[in-house]
């Protein structure tokens, strides 16, 4: 327009589907108009986004449009393949909803490794039920299964994406999962973010493996901070109260609650690493039942109120219960305390976190 000028700034790409002229395809996008008029110095930098080329005579141009790089390249999933939902548990399973009317007359459903979940013959052979349960076989849960269908004569396939009701079940990665617990700990004692403090950690002791059989002259360094209990204690100290900190924030859902204290940094984590180490005899005697006492009280001297900001206290009370009762539980595996002293000590420090 020779009075207004107007920028578009968004997420959308030039096309039908971005744009949403395409009803059929057409995408929910984010974008911002900017327009004021043409004359003013807001339309001068608004023109300065996008420089200009050479002028194009359309009379002397040939256009021809090009593929629309929003459109699928593969075949589109059948509307009979309603929606798919991963249960997790100790035998996970995908309950599969299906629209009988809908579907192509030969498909099969399976997992991402190639392992037929159903089929349709023995899908008819159930009674063609809108609901059907599968198990699935494989050790890593899937972002999604693979859908073959037979269509015009041609094999056909595409993917269709796994939800997950319940996201605070999820396990956490492997890699994760099989962190010793001072790896954890000194994560958890950095003042970096999380992931960053981890890294940092891991590649700190990527640089002193191999080290262990190299004689070290400076006395003073012969003692690595670790090997000290003073020093431990410290560490550790810091790393709970880094942990109740974290604990205590406001949380927006149940499941962050129960991700917080089940999850991969999470004080259940940190009691399993303990009870591994002691184990494999890497602490000292007692220091295991030790620690999971300061672990309870930790825990307990969280103002839970004050995360149940906008969720029900009392179901936030029953997870944190919950996590002290498994702490007691992991507790109940150690041997005795060299010390009857400290085995009581345990005991009224996990009674006290559970009043």
């Amino acid at each position: 327009s020779d009075e207004w000028l107007a920028a578009l700034i968004g997420s959308s790409n030039v096309t039908e589907a971005g744009f949403g002229l395409d009803r059929r395809r057409g995408h929910h996008e984010l974008n911002l108009w900017l327009g004021c008029p043409a004359g003013s110095r807001t339309a001068k930098h608004l023109r300065a986004l996008a420089r200009p080329g050479a002028r194009v005579e359309l009379d002397d141009e040939r256009w021809e449009p090009v593929p629309d790089e929003d459109e699928p390249t593969t075949p589109e999933l059948p509307r009979g393949f309603v929606n798919c939902v991963v249960h997790v548990g100790t035998s996970p399973r995908a309950l599969l909803l299906l629209d009988p009317g809908a579907l192509p007359a030969s498909w099969d459903v399976r997992s991402p490794e190639g392992r037929v979940l159903l089929t349709a013959n023995a899908w008819r052979t159930a009674g063609s039920p809108r609901d059907s349960a599968v198990d699935l076989p494989d050790e890593a849960l899937p972002a999604y299964l693979l859908v073959h269908w037979d269509a015009d004569e041609d094999s056909c396939q595409a993917t269709w994406t796994a939800n997950v009701e319940d996201r605070s079940a999820l396990p956490p990665p492997a890699e994760l999962a099989e962190l010793p617990v001072d790896v954890l700990l000194a994560a958890l004692a950095s003042t970096r973010p999380l992931p960053v403090a981890l890294e940092h950690e891991l590649r700190r002791r990527a640089r002193t493996d191999g080290k262990g059989d190299r004689l070290e002259l400076d006395p003073l360094l012969r003692f690595d901070a670790s090997g000290l209990l003073l020093q431990r204690t410290r560490h550790l100290s810091l790393a709970l109260w880094r942990l109740q900190d974290r604990l205590g924030r406001p949380a927006t859902s149940l499941e962050a609650v129960h991700w917080r204290l089940h999850g991969a940094f999470g004080p259940l984590a940190i009691a399993d690493g303990l009870v591994s180490a002691a184990r494999e005899q890497q602490t000292l005697p007692g220091e295991a039942h030790f620690l999971l006492a300061e672990l309870a009280l930790t825990i307990a001297a969280v103002d839970w109120s004050r995360v149940a900001v906008t969720i029900d206290l009392k179901h936030v009370r029953g997870l944190v219960s919950d996590v002290l009762g498994a702490i007691e539980e992991r507790r109940q595996t150690l041997p005795p305390a060299p010390d009857p002293a400290l085995d009581a000590y345990v005991r009224d420090a996990l009674q006290a976190a559970r009043r």
